[in-house]
């Protein structure tokens, strides 16, 4: 236990200097810490105030019908305390590290050797986008980590666990669900896949623990939709999907058919849901008209919809999110015009191409050393999964059927580096494998011994 013990436990140490010391440089660089906001903080922090005051998950007295509850509950013991940033930035530290070991555990399993194992967790321990999202008040860390703990469960029973592992993994599911609604329907997939496999084996034994997993997951995510039809008269788990729908898919097709600036398009939008809304006052009628805009818009124009969809995906995979780096150590250009294009978020890559001059030899720097970094972990993950041991089996199957959902999903109009948070751990168990490999073939080629 010791031998398995030592290698993780000075990964995890790893993982928490390096995600502590972005935040202390952040913190020292910049005058308060209101640097660890981002735009979209508020939407958590005003209803996480309602359920600290008693008075239910409320945005404005009205429920809370668009974020969930997930993340706001994180952020209670910050507000309690008087200190939101940095007892949050504790606790999504801590999750962090759970996360690595979590990869870490996930790699045992799949690979069976500790070395590698900790090779897929060190990866992951500095990995550029879990490190600079750890002390931003955003819940993709804390997603990330009930996302893979979802996965480990599920790996663990796949290699010879309890029926045990497979409702700790419905509840895990469910955290993530309830963090962010993205993860709503990945159970389904899962539950869908496992089903398949089991009648491709011919052992309908196996469809057991599909069921169990649903079973468990909708107990523990129906009360929110019973909850929200109740309170709001919404019948769903959240209105995210249709502002994404409508704003995001319908939006992004009609801008690029009129060939008309986004923001122009979703004003538009707005003030025409504003005028369905005065005839149709119920959310729920309202959020129907806002799916069915956005599917249509998609089906009348499936090309330029698909195109606009895998840019989007491009973008998710290809994003270096460097410009949380230049934000939180205070590397933001002098020129008003050229700060705001880095704070727009994934463009400063097409800036540093095209402005070079513009921008400070250490913006320059931190880019290209995010770029590799990226390439690096992306020509790992390539080699770990072109192998006999990983292609075909049904624990890396289960982990690429998640990276894959995850992506399709955060593609189109909004598709952005934030959304790859979670894929992360999984690209980082491949690339940890892949580096084994790499690392076994040089030495191999180095003693002269045959393989």
């Amino acid at each position: 236990m010791n031998s398995q013990r030592s290698p993780i436990l000075f990964v995890v140490l790893l993982a928490l200097i390096v995600r502590g010391a972005v935040a202390l440089l952040a913190l020292s660089c910049n005058e308060d810490s209101s640097v660890f906001f981002e735009p979209y903080s508020p939407q958590y922090l005003k209803p996480a105030v309602s359920l600290l005051r008693w008075e239910g998950f409320t945005v404005e007295g009205r429920p809370e019908i668009h974020r969930t509850p997930g993340y706001p509950l994180l952020l209670i013991p910050g507000l309690a305390l008087n200190n939101v940033p940095l007892v949050t930035i504790v606790l999504q530290l801590l999750l962090s590290c759970l996360t690595v070991y979590l990869v870490y555990r996930i790699g045992l399993l799949l690979f069976g050797r500790i070395n590698v194992a900790a090779g897929c967790a060190l990866l992951y321990a500095v990995e550029p986008l879990s490190v600079v999202f750890s002390p931003l008040i955003m819940p993709e860390t804390s997603l990330t980590c009930a996302l893979s703990a979802f996965l480990f469960f599920l790996v663990r029973y796949l290699h010879g666990g309890s029926m045990g592992h497979v409702i700790a993994s419905g509840g895990a599911a469910a955290v993530s669900a309830y963090i962010n609604p993205i993860t709503l329907y990945l159970p389904f997939v899962m539950a869908l896949g496992g089903v398949i496999h089991a009648l491709r084996k011919r052992k309908g034994t196996l469809v057991a623990p599909a069921l169990v997993l649903l079973a468990v997951y909708v107990a523990l995510v129906g009360p929110w939709v019973i909850r929200n039809r109740v309170e709001a008269r919404f019948c769903g788990f959240s209105t995210i999907f249709a502002d994404s729908m409508y704003y995001a898919v319908g939006g992004s097709v009609k801008a690029a058919k009129e060939g008309k600036p986004i923001e122009e398009v979703q004003r538009d939008l707005a003030m025409h849901l504003a005028v369905y809304a005065e005839s149709h006052p119920k959310p729920g009628e309202q959020q129907a008209f806002m799916i069915g805009e956005g599917v249509k818009k998609a089906i009348r124009h499936p090309l330029t919809y698909a195109y606009i969809h895998v840019k989007g995906m491009v973008r998710t995979l290809a994003g270096l999110a460097a410009h949380g780096y230049v934000r939180l150590l205070c590397l933001l250009p002098e020129s008003d015009d050229l700060r705001a294009h880095v704070l727009a978020g994934d463009g400063l890559m097409r800036i540093a191409v095209s402005r070079a001059a513009d921008l400070s030899f250490a913006v320059m720097t931190v880019t290209a050393v995010l770029g590799i970094f990226a390439v690096m972990y992306y020509a790992l993950a390539l080699v770990g999964l072109l192998t006999k041991r990983v292609l075909g089996s049904a624990d890396t199957t289960a982990l690429l059927m998640a990276a894959a959902y995850l992506l399709i999903l955060t593609g189109g109009f909004h598709g952005y580096s934030r959304y790859r948070h979670a894929i992360m751990p999984i690209v980082s168990i491949l690339a940890g494998y892949g580096f084994s490999l790499v690392l076994e073939r040089w030495r191999t080629r180095r003693t002269g011994a045959r393989p």
